[in-house]
């Protein structure tokens, strides 16, 4: 496990499909990733490695990984459509690592990740 990052036992939420879940999710993952960010890897990420339109909280990858992980618990029983819909939730804040958390929830999902596939 990452330096800083401590683990905890997941508690399971059953996904409702409801906006208010899928805010609620959202904005946990962004509390979760918080206390990693890392200053001068924002002001680097953001300056000069990857300009983008998206903003950098600069929270390392093992961080990033570790979140999605505990999250994946918690939202096991969810169906696949909710996985994707809380991507997109989690895209549409508009930082690199919320993205890579939902990028990383589908990942961990064949059934969603079936969707995103589908003809």
């Amino acid at each position: 496990m990452p330096r800083g990052v401590t683990a905890s036992r997941p508690r399971r939420v059953q996904a409702s499909g409801g906006p208010a879940s899928l805010t609620s999710l959202v904005d946990s993952v962004e509390r979760r990733l918080q206390p990693h960010v890392l200053p001068a890897r924002r002001a680097f990420l953001s300056r000069s490695y990857a300009p983008t339109l998206l903003h950098w909280l600069g929270v390392p990858v093992p961080a990033i990984r570790t979140v999605a992980a505990d999250l994946a618990k918690r939202i096991a029983d969810a169906p696949p459509g909710f996985i994707i819909d809380l991507a997109l939730a989690l895209s549409e804040r508009d930082s690199i690592e919320g993205r890579q958390v939902g990028y990383e929830l589908i990942e961990r999902r064949p059934d969603a990740l079936a969707l995103v596939h589908a003809p």
